[in-house]
Order: C-alpha cells, then structure tokens, then sequence
C-alpha cells in the first residue's frame, strides 16, 4: 500500500490477502455474460478502487477487482478509478484523470483521513480498505448486498454517437440532497508498462472508469458521456448512482453497450 499525505507519497506495509487472478474472457464472451441491471430491491456492493499503474502495491487489487469484474454478479459492480499523482514518478497512466483524484481526496475527508492511498477500495462509500484486501472487503461487500437501496434508477434509453453516449433516466425512492453520477466503464485493457515502479509488467486492468459525469439528483435527467478517442474497439457498460452527500451510494443501474 502506498499513502499519499499531500506532500508526498510514503510507502507502507501491503496487506497481501487477495484472490487469484482471473482468467481473460474475449470481448465478446464479455457482452454476452454481463446482467444488464441489479434485481430491484436487492442490494448492491459498488466497489471504488483508487489505484495507479505507477503503484508497485497496486497489481495485487486490480487482480482481485478483476476476479470480482468476470464473476457477472449483477449485484456487485466494481470500477477502477485511476489517479493522477503517481504519474510525477516515472510512468503516466493512460487511464488517470486528475477528477478522480479528486474524488477520493473528498472521500478522505468524509472518512477523516490524514490523506489518501493507492490501492483504497470503497464499498457504497460507506466503508474503506486496503484495495488488495479480500477479506475486508468479501465482509463490506456481504453487508452490502443485504442492505436494500433507497433509490432506484431506471435507464430510459441510450443513444450512442462516434464520441458521446446520450442516456436518459428516472428516479424514484430517496434521492433528495444527493447526486446523479454517471461513469462510462471500460471492461478490460492490457498495458505494457515502460516505465516506474512497475516497469516491464503487463498490467490488465478491469472496469476502468473513462469519464464521470455529476449533477444534482431529479426525478427525470438527462446527460452526456464522453468516449475517449484512445478507446479503440472497447467495451463498455453505463453505470449511473445516486450517491448523498455523506459519500453513501444508494442507488445504482447499470447497462452494457453492445
């Protein structure tokens, strides 16, 4: 595990409980697997990875969050949001954007960190660990799954464009004071890294977060996502959650694109 206390980053002791690693199903057998919404009225475990491909403790969670990603439990969603402040060290992540940094800085706060670290893992925002965690986290993600979400999102429609992707939705339940997200998720990437802590490793990664799009919570909403022009040929899914302003997500739909 690596902190990263505003000043700097300081490496500490990784906790190393995590699962093998998955198996790299084709694109396709990917479309065909993955649900494309949660059971209403059942709960869900969103899973937040906070990582980096400069991150040398940072393998290990994407591993384990690619061991949940092929597991297609519409329940249990986990999204890779690469940060930025490790590209200073060596090796720029293709996948980093400073927004997701800043995310998690607003979930250390909310959680009262001294700072934030890579690999962090976040369940519903509710609850954080060490990223490579199995244990902890196969503990949040149970407790998620039987909680019921208050919220509840439906994905009216999506019209996919060369570089955008429209979607429109409703909500219905509690939603009051919170916000609508919605993150365009890239399944898989394989990077050959050249440079930094991880230099000369093969990284996949899974459920990569590409763009994030945020506002206010309405019972009726539309918004527009933005494909990345680097993102050749892949797949994705639409996630949308509506998240209080505590950081606690209580409602969640998720769609692939075919």
């Amino acid at each position: 595990m690596h902190k990263y206390i505003w000043l700097g980053i300081f490496p500490l002791a990784a906790l190393v409980a995590l699962w093998a690693s998955p198996a790299k199903p084709s694109a396709a057998q990917e479309r065909q697997a993955a649900p494309a919404e949660i059971q209403a009225g059942k709960g869900f475990a969103v899973i937040e990875l906070f990582t980096s491909q400069g991150c040398s403790s940072c393998p290990p969670a994407d591993a384990l969050m690619g061991k949940l990603a092929m597991a297609h439990d519409a329940q249990v969603l986990p999204i890779a949001f690469h940060v930025d402040y490790w590209n200073r060290l060596g090796w720029k992540d293709p996948f980093s954007n400073a927004s997701y940094s800043q995310r998690q800085r607003d979930y250390a706060s909310l959680f009262h960190l001294d700072g934030v670290y890579t690999p962090q893992a976040i369940v519903n925002g509710k609850r954080q660990m060490v990223g490579s965690d199995a244990a902890l986290l196969a503990s949040a993600v149970a407790d998620a799954k039987a909680t019921a979400p208050t919220a509840s999102i439906n994905i009216a429609s999506i019209e996919q464009q060369a570089d955008s992707i429209h979607i429109q939705y409703n909500i219905t339940g509690a939603y009051s004071d919170a916000t609508l997200q919605a993150v365009l998720v890239q399944e898989q990437v394989e990077t050959q890294i050249k440079a930094g802590e991880n230099k000369g490793l093969s990284l996949t990664n899974y459920h990569i977060a590409r763009d994030l799009k945020e506002v206010p919570a309405t019972a009726t909403g539309q918004l527009y996502l933005q494909i990345p022009s680097t993102a050749t040929n892949a797949v994705f899914k639409i996630v949308l959650l509506v998240q209080q302003a505590d950081g606690k997500i209580v409602g969640m739909a998720q769609k692939q694109l075919l």
